[in-house]
């Protein structure tokens, strides 16, 4: 059996969830029943017990501490954590009905990974391509036309229907399925599952790469948070890339 990172004559008894590395029973700090080291969790009290009260910095969520690790530091650490660690992640999602929060997280991947990316495929790849693609020619001259202010609104409406109007549906079926949680939840795992919006950085295979990834997260999230079987979140989790497929039948 392997000894503790900090004690070599001890065993490991457990692994910290931050770190990853094995400590023993005298180094492990339980928090809402999750080890820590020593190490880590000073650290990470240290940073946030000056302006947070005690029971405020049971969170390990990141982001909700923005102000106090740096609006920078805390988005990549929350990225991290759901691209990572997914299942310790959406376990961790408050059951609270505060959604400004994920909220702010999903439209920061919009506006940083998508919505760049995304114009330049409408107004500079999809025209280039259009013959070969045999495009509609009504919807190439539709997407030339498209205006400054026109694309301006491309975030609003990536807003409303992936996020909004999926997370709706996919309540509707969390409730069928009886979920053990209500809509923040299912919003909650829907928009810090954007971090996936970075892949689109990648030409091409990032779209598809992205949609992969978002179900594989969504669902490992609708199966943490709201108790669903992988059968039903994996379900779930699809709303949205079926909401995309019936977008793109009806434009093409």
């Amino acid at each position: 059996m392997d000894n503790c990172h900090y004690h070599s004559s001890k065993t490991i008894a457990h692994t910290c969830v931050h770190c990853g590395k094995g400590i023993c029973i005298n180094c492990t700090i339980i928090v809402e029943g999750e080890p820590f080291c020593q190490v880590c969790w000073e650290r990470f009290v240290s940073q946030i017990q000056p302006v947070l009260p005690l029971d405020s910095a049971l969170t390990t969520i990141p982001w909700q501490h923005r102000r106090e690790l740096g609006f920078l530091q805390a988005f990549i650490d929350t990225g991290g954590m759901v691209a990572f660690q997914p299942a310790r992640f959406f376990k961790r999602i408050p059951a609270g009905t505060e959604m400004s929060s994920p909220l702010l997280f999903a439209v920061i991947c919009i506006l940083v990974f998508w919505f760049p990316m995304y114009v330049f495929y409408l107004k500079f790849l999809l025209p280039a391509f259009s013959a070969g693609l045999a495009v509609n020619p009504e919807i190439s001259e539709r997407i030339q036309s498209l205006s400054h202010f026109d694309l301006l609104f491309l975030p609003l409406d990536y807003m409303i229907y992936y996020i909004l109007f999926a997370s709706m549906l996919q309540q509707l079926l969390v409730s069928l399925f009886h979920g053990r949680k209500g809509y923040a939840a299912t919003l909650q795992i829907r928009c810090y599952a954007m971090i996936v919006q970075c892949l689109w950085l990648i030409p091409v295979l990032g779209i598809i790469l992205s949609e992969i990834v978002s179900m594989v997260l969504c669902t490992r999230g609708f199966q943490v948070a709201q108790q669903l079987s992988l059968p039903r979140a994996l379900l779930v989790a699809a709303v949205p890339a079926m909401i995309s497929v019936a977008s793109f039948m009806i434009a093409f």
